[in-house]
């Protein structure tokens, strides 16, 4: 798994490897408070990076390769 930065090219800021198990479901969690960014997998953080140059931005998922995503439910919720 990764943490990329997109903007104009593609940056990583963090990576991981990550063993997924077909069939299963995963709970993801992205959070980003302030420069920290994280990248959590069934409540466990599995990476973590840095990076300040933009006060606010997106996020999304993508495959790295060909393959298919189902997702359920995507909940965004800001923090004061």
């Amino acid at each position: 798994m990764v943490i990329l930065k997109e903007d104009f090219g593609t940056t990583v800021l963090a990576r991981a490897p990550f063993k997924r198990e077909l069939g299963r479901n995963y709970a993801f969690a992205f959070s980003a408070n302030g420069n920290a960014l994280s990248f959590s997998v069934d409540g466990k953080t599995l990476i973590e990076a840095n990076d300040g140059q933009y006060i606010y931005g997106m996020a999304g998922l993508r495959l790295g390769a060909l393959g298919r995503m189902s997702v359920g439910t995507v909940e965004i919720v800001e923090a004061a």
